[in-house]
């Protein structure tokens, strides 16, 4: 397991829960710049994020927090993380609700809130110490 750890500003270790938070607030920005949320036409709601294999150990990370699979992208030198477990989704949902900026990743979460009945909560202002 990768253990990411965060250092407050005063430059001692962040608690578990600022760690978590930061946590949160990094993968909602991993989400909104390489991330997609899918809800297809059967009703199933799923996640995809695409990176470059050198940023094979954050998914991992992921992998291990939610669930899911990364798998290798045929003919690309790209990994995709997939989410479609409905409790692993929720978890995430729960994770990175309030920490979404782009609006397109917003809108489709926002369906995948509707379908699940969780209500969006919209991000707050960026402050130096967002992760």
């Amino acid at each position: 397991m990768i253990l990411v750890t965060f250092i407050s500003v005063r430059g001692a270790p962040l608690t578990k829960e600022e760690s978590a938070v930061r946590f949160n607030q990094w993968l909602a920005g991993l989400i909104d710049g390489d991330g997609c949320f899918f809800l297809s036409k059967k009703g199933y709601a799923s996640l995809e994020i695409v990176t470059e294999l050198r940023d094979r150990r954050c998914l991992h990370e992921i992998k291990q927090a939610f669930g899911g699979a990364v798998q290798l992208r045929a003919g690309n030198n790209h990994l995709r993380y997939r989410l479609h477990n409905r409790v692993g989704l929720l978890k995430l949902i729960a994770a990175v609700n309030g920490h979404i900026r782009n609006p397109v990743r917003l809108a489709q979460l926002n369906k995948i809130c509707v379908k699940y009945e969780v209500p969006i909560l919209f991000p707050a202002p960026l402050t130096y110490r967002n992760g």
